[in-house]
């Protein structure tokens, strides 16, 4: 009788972590190197951009022009951010809350959208990793 609810059990967890879309790998923080010291953050979902006032849309060679809003990472952390349409990745700087559109993790600025290639797409499903 215990074996047969262990399997059960077993067969539970797998369908919540698939239906969730959860990453066992990620969710205990373990690296390809197998260095347990460094603990991987993730999170999955859509991101938008936005030109916020007085940006200036034709300097994105900056680094520093690669900011977004997350509603409850704290300001100044660092992100990467991954097209999950392109695999393209960068890192952005936490600097602003939002988005406040239902749904949606992320408001990227429009040179980190540019630079992620989903300007005229406007959203894109994305995965944070910090």
């Amino acid at each position: 009788m215990a074996t047969h609810n262990m399997r059960i059990f077993i067969k539970s967890i797998i369908i919540i972590f698939t239906l969730f879309n959860i990453n066992i790998i990620d969710a205990y923080g373990i690296n390809s190197n197998n260095d347990k010291n460094i603990h991987i953050n993730a999170q999955k979902g859509i991101a938008s951009w936005y030109r916020g006032r007085g940006a200036n849309m034709s300097s994105c060679e900056a680094l520093s022009s690669y900011t977004a809003g997350h509603k409850t990472l704290p300001f100044n952390t660092k992100v990467k951010v991954t097209n999950l349409y392109n695999n393209k990745s960068i890192y952005v700087t936490i600097n602003d809350r939002g988005p406040f559109i239902r749904g949606r993790v992320i408001d990227l600025s429009f040179c980190a959208a540019k630079a992620l290639g989903f300007i005229e797409r406007g959203i894109v499903p994305i995965r944070l990793t910090w």
